[in-house]
């Protein structure tokens, strides 16, 4: 078992019960740097879980850290952590002679609350997952999300009675715009539990696999990537996703491969890669 980091509580999710699905992908996310996105009713852990990404980022190298520390114009040991509260909007983002934004470079960037932010900051953040870069400055940085799955808030939940239309849930959806939704590795359905019969035992979180697989992730091509569309198309023939979509789909394989020790992808590792990315349409809640 690998010892905790010092700069990490025993287990960042201690004391969050069941939740087992959301837990693993956000570890998938820190291996791999892919973007997540969370969803679902208030109350769900949401929020909760994006305060638990920064204790699984791996610790910085020297290069990296002398990088960051000249972007901060200060030292910096941890992997930095930029959130983007309400109401922010794109020009303070990009103030300063480095982008605020840039702050998140080689760390966590979090956004809460994801369909109340700006229509701007939901375009920049669109573009950052696309092209690492902000204001000509590199922002290599793992991309959390959470927003509720309705206008209502109550989509999802044991308890609340969603009224929303199928139409409604779309336009809530469209709202957040498909270039951004495109973009995320994963998304996953968050949902009031039932804490009588959560699974109580905690998540085993083997740090020296997370920094392992992040590095194995770095120095794979885009080549090695592509080479398992085949198999993607295999699986899910008949499935009308963006290139994108199935891009990183393959990605989120090869990192679950690597995170089990797997040399090749197989088509089961490939149909869990595909549940981790599900929207209310795919799920059927009406």
């Amino acid at each position: 078992k690998s010892p905790a980091r010092e700069d990490s509580p025993l287990n960042p999710f201690a004391n969050i019960i069941g939740l087992k699905q959301a837990k693993q992908a956000l570890i998938y996310a820190a291996a791999g740097n892919l973007p997540l996105l969370l969803y679902g009713p208030p109350g769900t852990g949401k929020t909760l879980l994006l305060s638990r990404v920064a204790s699984l980022l791996p610790p910085l190298d020297s290069a990296a850290q002398q990088q960051i520390s000249a972007m901060h114009g200060r030292p910096v040991e941890k992997r930095p952590v930029f959130s983007i509260p309400l109401g922010m909007r794109q020009a303070d983002l990009a103030k300063g002679v480095v982008p605020e934004l840039c702050k998140a470079h080689e760390g966590a960037l979090i956004v809460d609350e994801l369909s109340h932010q700006r229509p701007n900051i939901r375009t920049t953040l669109a573009s950052v997952m696309d092209t690492h870069t902000f204001g000509g400055y590199p922002l290599r940085t793992l991309v959390v999300c959470a927003t509720n799955a309705c206008s209502c808030a109550n989509l999802g939940s044991l308890e609340g009675i969603c009224r929303c239309s199928e139409i409604q849930i779309d336009k809530f959806w469209s709202k957040l715009g498909h270039p951004l939704l495109d973009r995320f590795a994963m998304a996953l359905a968050l949902t009031s539990e039932n804490l009588l019969v959560s699974e109580v035992n905690t998540t085993t979180i083997d740090y020296e696999r997370i920094e392992y697989v992040r590095t194995m992730q770095m120095s794979r091509s885009e080549q090695e990537i592509l080479s398992l569309l085949p198999l993607y198309t295999k699986v899910f023939r008949g499935s009308q996703q963006s290139f994108r979509r199935s891009y990183l789909c393959c990605k989120v394989a090869r990192t679950i491969a690597d995170f089990e020790g797997k040399e090749s992808v197989t088509q089961a590792i490939m149909e869990k890669a595909q549940q981790l990315y599900l929207l209310p349409k795919d799920r059927h809640y009406h």
